[in-house]
């Protein structure tokens, strides 16, 4: 061929750039709180218990809808993802607050029967829609302000700017995958009992934040 067809199609094709999720910002959470409080009636119990337990335990949305009954440990308040529900292919252990725990347990009265803790409306046999936080959190009036990923972000900078943890510890309850070779040879269980002092403390302040906006608001 005499010429190149394929000249100045790198133009046309741009590449894909990924962008942030969604996610408020430290100093907006509390309105959130109140939002998420004001708006229950008009969410399924379900729903409601969801948002709630994604705050308090801040992993990934699959990661929640996809829970089995089988990974939660009431006796050790531990919730146990198995590798091959993670991202990175490795087991990952969330400490449960006292808090966490209570909405379990609702949710054990509510779906027990079921092999998920949070069963699909129409389809018991399958967990819950993964678009069912996102769509709550549009009607609340948070579209493009807030995404059930957005709790990620959002738990680590309560953790690192209003309590003090420092990045290490807070990141590995995000499940991320430590940047050094040396620490990624450490188990994923390392820092467990911080994290665990850590989940319970977060917990508590989301509680205390909750209620000093109450007062304020004269709710």
């Amino acid at each position: 061929m005499e010429s190149d067809p394929s000249h100045g199609v790198e133009v046309a094709l741009k590449k894909y750039k990924r962008g942030h999720f969604a996610s408020l910002s430290v100093d907006k959470f509390p309105k959130f709180l109140i939002d998420l409080h004001n708006y229950q009636g008009r969410l399924t119990r379900q729903t409601y218990l969801a948002i709630r337990l994604m705050f308090l335990t801040f992993v990934r949305t699959k990661e929640l809808i996809q829970v089995k009954w089988t990974e939660i440990d009431f006796d050790k308040a531990l919730w146990i993802i198995p590798a091959e529900r993670m991202k990175m292919r490795s087991p990952h252990l969330v400490p449960l607050s006292k808090q966490a725990t209570r909405i379990l347990e609702e949710l054990k009265q509510m779906n027990g029967k079921s092999e998920y803790v949070f069963p699909g409306f129409y389809r018991h046999k399958k967990h819950m829609s993964n678009g069912t936080i996102l769509v709550a959190l549009g009607r609340m009036g948070y579209t493009g302000k807030m995404t059930g990923h957005g709790f990620r972000s959002l738990a680590l900078g309560i953790l690192k700017e209003k309590l003090g943890y420092s990045h290490e510890i807070a990141d590995r309850q995000l499940a991320h995958v430590p940047k050094s070779s040396t620490d990624r040879a450490y188990d994923r269980a390392q820092f467990l009992k911080q994290r665990t002092e850590m989940m319970q403390t977060y917990a508590t302040y989301l509680d205390d934040v909750f209620i000093e906006e109450l007062k304020n608001k004269n709710l």
